[in-house]
């Protein structure tokens, strides 16, 4: 991901997120995350706010608590 690339890494943590695993759901998120993907600077992906939102609401469900705060950031509050 450090390297732009997000599809790769999207599988691996959809998988993840699948089984349960909390920071897999939240690690997802960001890669649909407009503001995340900014930040990695990635290429040849669209950001998809509806799709984070998905991914940070089952991170926050599992008990990854970080995703509360993406959830507000992705409302603009």
């Amino acid at each position: 991901m450090a390297q732009g690339n997000v599809a790769a890494p999207r599988q691996f943590f959809r998988r993840a997120a699948d089984i349960g695993l909390p920071l897999a759901a939240l690690r997802l998120g960001n890669t649909y995350d407009p503001a995340e993907l900014a930040a990695l600077r990635s290429t040849g992906l669209d950001a998809d706010p509806k799709e984070a939102r998905l991914w940070y609401e089952r991170a926050r469900d599992l008990g990854a608590t970080e995703a509360t705060a993406r959830l507000s950031r992705l409302q603009g509050k």
